[in-house]
């Protein structure tokens, strides 16, 4: 009778344990000392946002029983385990946020909404709570900033993933095809809602036997379902707008031409300009922005035309023509060889020759109208000189001036 009446009682208590809200003070107080323990990210809103968690409920109720804690407190967990594994807690609904929230004020759609889902699996019970509150009558325009991307309110706090570069290198540099990012900080700073796909398969790739697969995922140049995950470029149009009027404004020399040949290589620049455009960061940041960027940027080397690939890529092609001293035009023109620069990269990939004559020292094409000048050439013996009266040669005066190089064209013809 006793044993019945004993049976009745535990089977009452697990009931009013099942039927009651989770707990998370019992939770932290019960579990936090157990083997594996994670506490929960946010768990008052889950249990807000999951009001049957009734398998966690009853689990977590006998954990806080006598030597129970072990056993039963992975069962009450976030990510339980055991019994309650098909106890699926909400996630963040990404058609139910757009339909809901669309048509209010400030609203944003999410960049790559269902990986940044897949990359926060238990990291985004704030804006899912504040998701079902905005869906129900009238609390769109109150609710639906909390579960933005870039919430704001109470769920500003809930920082989403975003890409870790030290996993990234550590992950990823032994897999076939590696390639380093450049300035890898800069990207994610300049990026941060625009990375969310790279974000997913990185966690993918730092998991058993994925590295091969996902890495390239994850890539500054991305490849497979993260190629359309686009960063951001440099701006040339923000750069003029934002800059032109700070102190010691330069204009590039071919900005389009100059962003076109450093696919991946202004990651510094464009941060900074994204920080200069801000309220007043211009005169602080529009320098580290420019063309002949200074302080964090300055060691960001924008490419420079390439003597040897130009010679390689082009002496084989129809009209070739050798630069009359090729190191000391580069030399001479430190920022302006530019449109050459990107032809030239052009011209170097299978089937796109025809480039070469935009890259030649008499450009043609698109280059024609960059105008180049040559400096003191590499070699005393190639100096332009003059015989005088006397026989004897002299090099001729103000020659060692920078000149046009149309100018000496056109004089040679």
């Amino acid at each position: 009778m006793a044993q019945q009446v004993l049976a009745t009682l535990i089977m009452a208590l697990c009931l009013s344990w099942a039927s009651a809200a989770f707990n998370c003070s019992l939770y932290a107080s019960t579990c936090s000392g157990t083997p594996g323990y994670t506490a929960y990210s946010d768990c008052s809103d889950t249990v807000a946002a999951n009001p049957n968690m009734t398998c966690r409920a009853y689990h977590l109720g006998v954990a806080a029983t006598a030597d129970n804690a072990i056993e039963h407190c992975p069962h009450a967990a976030q990510d339980a385990t055991g019994p309650c594994v098909n106890e699926t807690l909400k996630s963040f609904n990404c058609s139910l946020y757009a339909s809901t929230c669309s048509g209010t004020p400030g609203y944003k759609a999410y960049t790559g909404c269902s990986d940044t889902v897949k990359a926060n699996p238990l990291g985004m019970v704030c804006r899912t709570y504040h998701l079902g509150v905005a869906a129900t009558g009238g609390n769109a325009d109150t609710h639906c900033p909390h579960a933005a991307q870039d919430a704001t309110g109470p769920c500003a706090t809930e920082t989403l993933k975003s890409f870790n570069c030290s996993l990234y290198a550590s992950t990823c540099s032994a897999t076939a095809g590696y390639k380093a990012y450049t300035g890898c900080s800069d990207t994610v700073k300049a990026n941060p809602l625009g990375m969310v796909c790279r974000t997913y398969h990185l966690g993918v790739a730092a998991t058993a036997d994925n590295a091969e697969t996902h890495c390239p995922h994850a890539a500054q140049d991305a490849t497979g379902p993260c190629a359309t995950e686009t960063l951001k470029s440099f701006n040339c149009s923000l750069y003029a707008s934002t800059c032109s009027g700070t102190p010691g404004y330069k204009a590039y020399a071919g900005c389009s031409d100059t962003v076109k040949a450093n696919p991946l290589g202004m990651v510094c620049r464009t941060y900074h300009l994204g920080v200069a455009a801000t309220a007043n960061n211009a005169e602080t940041h529009c320098p580290h922005a420019a063309q002949d960027a200074t302080g964090p940027c300055a060691t960001e080397t924008l490419k420079s035309f390439n003597c040897s690939l130009y010679a390689s890529t082009c002496s084989e092609t129809a009209g070739y023509k050798a630069y009359a001293d090729c190191s000391a035009t580069v030399a001479a023109n430190p920022l302006g060889m530019v449109c050459r620069t990107y032809h030239l990269g052009v011209a170097a990939k299978p089937g796109n020759a025809m480039h070469c004559p935009n890259a030649a020292e008499n450009a043609t094409g698109p280059c024609a109208a960059e105008v180049l000048s040559v400096g003191v050439p590499t070699s005393t013996t190639s100096r332009p000189t003059a015989t005088m009266a006397s026989g004897e040669s002299r090099l001729i005066p103000g020659m060692m001036m920078l000149l046009s190089v149309r100018g000496l064209i056109n004089a040679n013809n």
